[in-house]
């Protein structure tokens, strides 16, 4: 049940991010860490069977090459983006600390980082929260979700990215997750 994998994410991301980091063999496999199975096979394969594969795509990850601060799982409409980075999309956010889980509709950061060539942070903050006001005003509604800001307790930039470009949320904290049914819909 995808409930089961999102609490194996709770319970050992930060245990396997410490165990990635102190494994001093290279290279590093990354599929060894029970956490990144679930966020990367487990849980887009249930969110997979739930949807209309020739619509919608599921992935996750827990970051390239090393363990991202918060790691994700997004699913994407395919006439608009088939990846993180661009467009906007469906996304389930952990928090850094494992804290807590927000299902989010929300940006791609990196499209506005590239945007002004990884040089101009300000300006990719003002365009995205440009964005993200323009979309909010054009919802009709909004569904029990919020346009309030989340935080991730990110503070890399893609994490903080990340809160930047979410349009509407739902929090569900660790110690209350709700029903499976209910994390699907």
């Amino acid at each position: 049940m995808i409930i089961d994998e999102i609490n194996n994410v709770f319970t050992n991301y930060l245990i396997d991010l410490a165990a990635f980091n102190a494994d001093k063999t290279r290279p590093r496999i990354r599929s060894n860490y029970s956490s990144v199975l679930s966020l990367e096979q487990a849980i887009p394969n249930e969110i997979n069977d739930f949807i209309n594969p020739n619509e919608y795509l599921c992935k996750g990850s827990a970051g390239e090459g090393m363990f991202a601060e918060v790691p994700w799982v997004a699913i994407f409409d395919k006439e608009i983006t088939n990846s993180a980075r661009t467009g906007y999309y469906i996304v389930y956010l952990f928090d850094s600390k494992m804290e807590g889980l927000y299902l989010c509709l929300g940006f791609g950061w990196t499209q506005y980082d590239n945007y002004y060539n990884n040089l101009e942070l300000n300006k990719s903050r003002e365009h995205i929260a440009e964005h993200k006001l323009k979309a909010q005003d054009l919802l009709r509604s909004i569904q029990g979700f919020s346009k309030d800001p989340i935080s991730l307790n990110a503070t890399g930039g893609l994490g903080k990215g990340y809160e930047l470009g979410t349009i509407v949320n739902k929090y569900y904290p660790r110690a209350n997750l709700p029903l499976n049914n209910e994390i699907l819909v």
